[in-house]
């Protein structure tokens, strides 16, 4: 088996929206995020200073999107009050080739390597529960459940990564390459 792959995380820019909005109207992408006016959020997402969105890129290739957001910034933030958390995290895989292959796992575990040496604590995210890849990719990352909350999208399960509990060396080894472009 093949090592996972270099995972970069390279800032988002308006020459990628066409990109990011071809994804978000994949099947297995629109089932979770909001096509259109998802597409607009993010593109707002490139100027606001709370929120850094990444094209997520394997060995050079596109694959996913990744944001991070301080949710200390907002002071109505549902998640302000977590304990040990600054930062939250939202990510999609965009083309299906590389859904269920072990991927967003494996970046999210490098973007939170990242975020330990950027000096924070504490991670979160929320996906629907019903989302059983992605609360699956979270949990092998390093997240564990907190708790279920109702938001004004629907239900989310609150999720943290404690980056000081988790291990980054032990890389396991993976398939993944087979799935990149040569």
């Amino acid at each position: 088996m093949a090592a996972f792959p270099d995972y970069r995380f390279k800032p988002l820019s308006v020459d990628d929206l066409p990109l990011i909005r071809r994804w978000l109207d994949a099947p297995h992408v629109r089932r979770w995020y909001g096509g259109a006016r998802e597409a607009e959020t993010i593109g707002r997402h490139i100027r606001e200073p709370d929120v850094s969105p990444y094209l997520v890129l394997a060995n050079g290739y596109p694959i996913a999107y990744l944001q991070r957001y301080d949710v200390r910034a907002w002071r109505d933030h549902p998640y302000a009050d977590t304990a040990n958390v600054t930062a939250g995290i939202d990510q999609f895989i965009g083309p299906t080739a590389f859904v269920g292959r072990g991927h967003g796992s494996a970046f999210i575990r490098a973007y939170l390597d990242l975020c330990r040496a950027q000096g924070l604590s504490g991670v979160l995210t929320d996906p629907d529960p019903a989302n059983g890849r992605a609360v699956a990719a979270y949990r092998n990352a390093g997240f564990r459940p907190l708790v279920r909350r109702r938001y004004r999208e629907g239900e989310v399960l609150l999720m943290t990564a404690d980056l000081n509990d988790i291990k980054f060396s032990n890389r396991k080894k993976s398939r993944n390459d087979r799935f990149l472009p040569a």
